[in-house]
């Protein structure tokens, strides 16, 4: 096998893996996604199988949820960047060794709980009887968090912080 038959085997088989993961967890998704738009609900809920552009002649009808995505979601991204890099950055250059592990522990121990029992912690915190009530307590007024853009950025925030901090 000459030289340059054997590299092209090697760089095949060392980019396989990535490909295979490329394939199966962006391109097949994504295909799955397609497949279910052009479909149509079934009469007893769920996916019937057809092939029809209506759920693209919808679109208009939910323009506004499609830009509120399109702004909070990089919105979101901005400002779990900016509260992550300052953690991050002490983590890495601040904390002794023997610490940075506990610190990090402490960062993502939220993934080690349930996330649907997490969102509901929000909901009680950003609810009525949370932090609004004490807004209204120290004389702020009746400020309604939950259900807001606000609320989803908080989440959000929260939700992948411990995604960005880790060194």
């Amino acid at each position: 096998m000459s030289e340059r038959r054997q590299s092209r085997t090697v760089t095949a088989l060392l980019l396989a893996p990535a490909g295979l993961l490329f394939i199966f967890l962006l391109i097949l998704p994504l295909a799955v996604v397609l497949v279910y738009s052009l479909g149509e609900r079934a009469p007893a809920g769920g996916y019937a199988p057809a092939f029809t552009l209506a759920n693209y002649a919808n679109l208009p009808a939910r323009g506004k949820a499609f830009l509120n995505t399109l702004t909070l979601a990089p919105l979101g991204t901005l400002l779990t960047a900016i509260a992550a890099f300052p953690m991050a950055y002490f983590l890495a250059l601040r904390v002794s060794p023997r610490w940075r592990m506990v610190m990090l522990v402490l960062v993502m121990a939220p993934f080690w709980t349930s996330q649907l029992l997490r969102y509901y912690a929000w909901i009680m915190i950003l609810g009525s009887k949370g932090i609004p009530s004490w807004l209204a307590w120290i004389g702020i007024g009746d400020v309604r968090i939950i259900n807001t853009p606000w609320a989803v950025l908080i989440g959000a925030v929260y939700g992948f912080l411990p995604l960005m901090v880790p060194p």
